[in-house]
């Protein structure tokens, strides 16, 4: 062995030997970069409000047009927790943006009872529930309406309030 590979290796043998071996942690929140190796839904729970989007492809025109409606709605999404899962049959599917295995993209599409070849847009709470299911493009009006009305979101809104006013 090179003393180059020991001096490498020394931090993780010292560990092993003062019995405090480095573990690999499951899922770091504060990591937003990079796969999601570890994929699952309750990373959110109680955090954000998971929106599905079930595609075939991202080439899909209703994908598509999904895509530009939030792109240009960003920050009203954002103000009530929105986290955007894309789910797709065909290509890359990705959990804010970041890369999801495909055993949980097909986990995903069964536990929801996702049929092929379609677009299908699922709303979750941050209870883990599902709170809406659209099988078409809709209005992101009646998405902000359908939130607006959970107790959740109307504590989350008073507890904004009552911190800019002290």
């Amino acid at each position: 062995m090179s003393l180059r590979t020991l001096i490498l290796l020394s931090p993780f043998v010292l560990a092993v030997i003062l019995g405090r071996a480095v573990t690999i942690p499951e899922e770091s929140p504060e990591r937003e970069t990079g796969p999601l190796h570890n994929f699952s839904m309750n990373r959110y729970l109680g955090k954000d409000r998971p929106l599905l989007v079930f595609s075939p492809s991202r080439e899909d025109a209703s994908y598509c047009e999904t895509m530009i409606i939030w792109n240009r709605n960003v920050p009203e999404l954002e103000d009530r927790d929105l986290a955007l899962i894309e789910v797709f049959e065909e290509g890359i599917s990705r959990a804010k943006g970041r890369e999801i295995p495909r055993d949980s993209a097909a986990e995903l599409r069964s536990k929801y009872q996702v049929e092929l070849g379609k677009l299908t847009i699922i709303l979750v709470g941050k209870d883990g529930t599902e709170k809406g299911r659209f099988d078409q493009l809709f209005p992101l009006q009646d998405v902000y309406d359908h939130i607006d009305t959970m107790p959740m979101r109307k504590q989350e809104v008073r507890s904004r309030q009552d911190a800019r006013s002290e």
